[in-house]
């Protein structure tokens, strides 16, 4: 099995829409040569993280996901949420890794 992952960072301090270039950044990966079969989107936290945090990181996640999804139905899903010693907006990301 072999792994793709990119990270999307262009978050704001509420923000959890994807943007029209992590959209076709999805897209292309799903879609173009051979078709991954499986996603898993993960929105990440700082250490130092409240509730709330964690809640936008994971629907950070869950968005990213369901573009993948919706780009390509057979395609497994997963989303969760994990810590990171990075900071500031860098910490404010969701890494995507696909596995063919």
């Amino acid at each position: 099995k072999s792994a793709v992952q990119q990270r999307f960072s262009k978050y704001g301090l509420k923000a959890a829409g994807v943007s029209a270039r992590m959209k076709q950044s999805i897209r292309s990966a799903v879609n173009g040569g051979p078709a991954p079969k499986v996603m898993v989107c993960v929105g990440l936290v700082e250490v130092k993280h409240s509730a709330a945090d964690v809640a936008l990181a994971k629907l950070r996640a869950t968005n990213a996901c369901a573009v993948g999804a919706q780009a390509n139905g057979r395609l497994l899903v997963r989303s969760s949420v994990a810590v990171t010693s990075l900071k500031g907006s860098q910490a404010r990301s969701v890494q995507v890794t696909y596995s063919y």
